[in-house]
């Protein structure tokens, strides 16, 4: 995580959600730096940062590309926490099969290839139908649910 303050001096036009806006020129700047390279567009050709707050961007741009990226990282790894491991049991079989990357690594060379910057989503059902809470005996049943949240 990172915390910036910048206090621009220099102000260009943006857009923010379909609105036309002054933006801060270096806060701009740093924006669309940090966005290409989340994005994997390095050299800044491939997408639109004009609007980054628009639905279009957020849906079409950002989530697509977490999408794909955790598709081909399950599909080659494996990876744990994953959003197909409701239970114990299906972490248990994830465990247990074979990795792409070990039983044919031409083909996960070549899968690896559609990977574009640094964006996965986050695995929120992850052991979702498991209670993952203290049980008895142990002490620390005594404290409030909201403790381990």
């Amino acid at each position: 995580e990172i915390s910036v303050l910048l206090e621009d001096t220099e102000f260009v036009r943006g857009m923010m959600n379909g609105q036309q806006i002054q933006v801060g020129k270096c806060a701009s700047g740093l924006r669309k730096r940090l966005f290409r390279e989340h994005l994997g567009d390095f050299d800044g050709t491939q997408i639109n940062y004009q609007d980054p707050i628009s639905d279009s961007f957020y849906k079409d741009t950002w989530l697509s590309t977490a999408a794909r990226n955790t598709t081909m990282f399950e599909k080659i790894f494996n990876c744990i926490p994953t959003d197909s491991a409701f239970t114990f049991s299906q972490l248990r079989e994830i465990q247990s099969a074979s990795k792409l990357c070990e039983t044919n690594p031409e083909e996960a060379r070549r899968l690896l290839q559609s990977i574009r910057g640094y964006l996965v989503l986050i695995p929120h059902k992850f052991l979702s139908k498991e209670y993952l809470g203290p049980r008895l005996p142990a002490k620390e049943i005594l404290a409030p649910a909201w403790f381990w949240t």
